[in-house]
């Protein structure tokens, strides 16, 4: 972890590290390290027990009922594939928003931190439409994606329901 933070630190150029120096403070490099490391404590502590113990219980399940284990398989492998599908799409589509955001912050701090050229020049007015029209579309574009994900995850929800139904059912019968 620490040659991978040093790494990337100091693969940053002088520009970037002028540029966004309150967020490649120490102060944040180290920050980030700890929530890595108790991420690893949780892996290392929680997750396995976890894991172990869902297996038992899987297997069992297969032992007990082959009808419940094939359900159950199928269950968790959509699970599974609607994960890694949906995680795909918010790479994809959020990794260039949020760069749009952050570009948008960049501008706009540095046109606070220059107001007195916008003032010069008489152009508050213009600059307070553009930097409005920009972020109303940024946000626009976001609330598209995530209206589209949370009806995908209406569906995958359906999808687990029909499942658990069907696994009820046959327990009933």
């Amino acid at each position: 972890l620490d040659y991978a933070m040093n790494k990337l630190f100091f693969g940053k150029s002088l520009g970037q590290h002028m540029h966004e120096s309150s967020m490649l403070s120490s102060a944040n490099m180290e920050k980030g390290r700890m929530r890595v490391i108790q991420v690893q404590e949780v892996i290392y502590n929680d997750a396995i027990a976890s894991v172990s113990g869902l297996s038992i219980a899987f297997l069992l399940l297969w032992w007990t009922s082959v009808f419940a284990g094939v359900v159950v398989s199928c269950l968790f492998l959509s699970v599974v594939a609607w994960s890694l599908y949906l995680n795909r799409q918010v790479m994809i589509h959020c990794l260039p928003i949020d760069r749009e955001y952050r570009a948008y912050s960049r501008y706009r701090a540095e046109r606070w931190d220059h107001v007195e050229r916008v003032k010069v020049n008489g152009k508050e007015t213009e600059e307070v439409g553009d930097m409005n029209q920009r972020f109303s579309s940024l946000l626009e574009s976001e609330r598209q994606f995530w209206k589209w994900y949370d009806s995908m995850k209406s569906i995958r929800g359906l999808i687990n329901s029909c499942g658990v139904i069907l696994i009820v059912a046959y327990a009933v019968y």
